[in-house]
């Protein structure tokens, strides 16, 4: 309640918007945090929509409204949205800071995350473009900052459970063609 007070006071102020956008990102996470979800959802499409239009599509504050937006679907199992939003934004990310950039890996591993999410179930297409995806990230992490680097090494772990979750699945003839 603290924090919809002070966005009410910010709007009565005439705030900027950036500031109300940021004011408003941590309103979403905290109604994410206390199981209210629908109102985080809301909040995190409108934050995403409003950072596009304040600073387009290709700006890391965007980006990282894109990111949050995703963690959300992802939190909530809406796996399926999660993919058809993110393919923008990875794009965007690609053109503007190049695929060795932490924002654009950040992009990826959350689509390859959505591919193959929990409680759905994916297409063998898709858990092959998921390890695809893993693959690059992971040998781009590899080389960027080292085999011991913990982000390398998650990498590493995410990409050797999907191999493995892929080989399962085969063998027990549970993915769809």
């Amino acid at each position: 309640s603290v924090k919809e007070a002070r966005l009410s006071l910010l709007r009565r102020l005439g705030a900027p918007e950036e500031s109300m956008l940021i004011m408003r990102s941590n309103l979403a996470v905290t109604y994410s945090q206390l199981g209210r979800s629908d109102e985080a959802l809301s909040n995190f499409r409108e934050i995403y929509a409003g950072k596009k239009l304040l600073f387009g599509n290709s700006d890391q504050r965007t980006l990282s409204a894109a990111n949050n937006l995703v963690h959300e679907l992802q939190r909530q199992k809406k796996h399926a949205e999660a993919v058809t939003i993110l393919r923008e934004p990875l794009s965007d990310a690609r053109r503007a800071f190049g695929d060795d950039h932490e924002i654009t890996l950040m992009l990826g591993s959350l689509l390859a995350d959505s591919l193959v999410g929990a409680g759905t179930n994916p297409t063998v297409d898709a858990v092959r473009e998921a390890i695809a995806i893993r693959e690059d990230i992971f040998r781009r992490s590899r080389r960027l900052l080292g085999v011991s680097h913990p982000h390398t090494q998650k990498r590493q772990r995410a990409l050797d459970s999907a191999r493995s979750a892929l080989a399962n699945h085969e063998s027990a003839g549970q993915l769809r063609a």
